[in-house]
């Protein structure tokens, strides 16, 4: 699941033009959001050995599984589900509409066509 999810990052950085320019934060939460699951792991199997034995899913020794899974699901893929959804719009723009393909461009250039482009 953390190599999948580090591996479609790197893609994106080197390959995909809506993210190689800039970082998308959904994305990077849905990178980094399965590693957050593993500390909550470490404390589930603790809590099994010295204060809880049961495996009820109701249980608080639980509750981080679930509100980590909601966020990662609605918050990290919501937003990168946004994302493409924003950018297939784009791209049916110029095939079906004849759009320009200026607005393929994530990053158009500033108002000003003498400016310095750059960090």
């Amino acid at each position: 699941y953390i190599t999948c999810g580090v591996s479609s990052y790197l893609y994106a950085q080197t390959r995909l033009p809506l993210y190689s320019q800039a970082t998308s934060f959904p994305l990077v939460a849905a990178v980094v959001g399965p590693m957050f699951i593993l500390p909550n792991v470490g404390l589930n199997e603790w809590g099994h050995a010295f204060w809880f034995v049961d495996e009820l899913f109701a249980a608080p020794l639980h509750w981080g599984f679930v509100t980590l899974g909601w966020c990662g699901l609605f918050g990290a893929a919501g937003g990168v589900a946004a994302q493409i959804v924003s950018r297939m719009s784009n791209l049916a723009d110029v095939i079906w509409n004849n759009a320009p393909k200026a607005i393929l461009d994530p990053f158009p250039s500033q108002v000003n066509p003498n400016a310095k482009a750059g960090y």
